[in-house]
Order: structure tokens, then C-alpha cells, then sequence
């Protein structure tokens, strides 16, 4: 006969939520989407307020926005230089 007594439940859920913590740092091999869940989540369980929970949200996902579009936009930049130097290395006067 199986008995559930109250202290073993919390302790069970305690390791759990051990187990499953979303404030640990993910791999950069995850997917951004999941992060930015992640981190929405996080910002609902920590605010107290459903005010707080969605000015929170919004401000997370907003600078998660935009360090990727400073990223994309740095990808670009750092690829068209390489290119423009390749493209220098290149040149001879014979083209003249």
C-alpha cells in the first residue's frame, strides 16, 4: 500500500524545483526562443504584481530584441569588411 504523507510530497517537489531551476545560464546552442521564455517566465514568478509581471516581460523581451539586432547588425558589419580586405589583398596594379 502506497502512504503519501505531506513532508515527503514537499520534499520530493523541493528537489524538483532544484533540479529545474530557469535563473541557471543556458548554452548559446539552445534556441533563442526557448531563453527568451525562460526569461519571461522568470520575471512572472519574481514580480508580485500582474502590473509588475508585464512591464517586466516586456522590458526583457525588448533588450533581448535588442542585443540581437546589435549582434545581426555586427555579423553584418565585421562580414563586409572581410570582404572589402579580401577583396584589397587582392588588387594588383597590373589591373590598372
Amino acid at each position: 500500500m502506497l502512504i503519501e504523507r505531506e513532508s515527503d510530497v514537499a520534499t520530493v517537489m523541493k528537489e524538483v524545483e532544484k533540479e529545474l531551476n530557469t535563473d541557471k545560464s543556458v548554452s548559446r546552442r539552445n534556441n533563442i526562443s526557448l531563453q527568451g521564455t525562460a526569461t519571461t517566465t522568470t520575471a512572472a514568478r519574481d514580480a508580485e504584481e500582474g502590473e509588475d509581471v508585464a512591464m517586466r516581460a516586456v522590458l526583457l523581451r525588448l533588450i533581448d530584441t535588442a542585443v540581437f539586432t546589435f549582434n545581426l547588425a555586427f555579423l553584418a558589419l565585421m562580414e563586409a569588411a572581410a570582404r572589402l580586405a579580401a577583396g584589397i589583398m587582392n588588387f594588383t596594379f597590373d589591373s590598372i
